[in-house]
């Protein structure tokens, strides 16, 4: 072990501490005995702060507009996920949604956005629409949709409320 892990246990599971960044890391080893658990922490080699690994990883920041109101989401999701993300966008925010672009990058992008803007922020991750921010978004952005990809997305027929249509026929199983 390059770093002072500190070892102990809690309901019966081994969990290793250390210190990175000057903050307090832990993670479970998943074993139940001190020498399993010593042996687990040997194996992970480096120990890196978790949050360092979840900051570095790949992903896209994207610029969403809150249709009618002025405003503008600076977000970050994995590349994976950004559909999934403006789906959950949508159940949670009152008002359209709109992608304005976005690039490729990390969690330190996104962070980098929210500083260079932080004059106009009015709550969280959500930014006043200013010209400044909409030029800058069409010169950083490397993707914007042509249009919302789920904008013209319909829910199945059995997901309508109201749908009586009966998908067998009566009398048949």
């Amino acid at each position: 072990m390059n770093q002072r892990v500190r070892l102990y246990e809690r309901k019966g599971v081994w969990w290793a501490a250390w210190t990175a960044n000057r903050k307090t890391v832990r993670r479970s080893t998943r074993t139940r005995t001190e020498a399993e658990a010593r042996a687990t922490v040997e194996s992970w080699g480096d120990l890196p702060a978790s949050r360092d690994v979840l900051r570095d990883a790949p992903g896209r920041v994207y610029f969403v507009e809150a249709v009618g109101l002025g405003l503008v989401k600076i977000g970050f999701t994995r590349v994976s996920g950004m559909d999934r993300r403006m789906e959950h966008l949508r159940c949670y925010c009152p008002v359209e949604i709109a992608i304005l672009g976005g690039y490729h990058g990390n969690m330190l992008a996104e962070r980098e956005e929210h500083r260079r803007w932080a004059a106009d922020r009015v709550r969280g991750e959500w930014f006043r629409k200013s010209e400044a921010l909409a030029a800058h978004i069409l010169d950083v952005s490397e993707w914007a949709p042509r249009r919302d990809p789920l904008a013209n997305h319909r829910p199945s027929r059995k997901t309508v409320p109201g749908n009586t249509r009966r998908t067998r026929k009566a009398g048949k199983s």
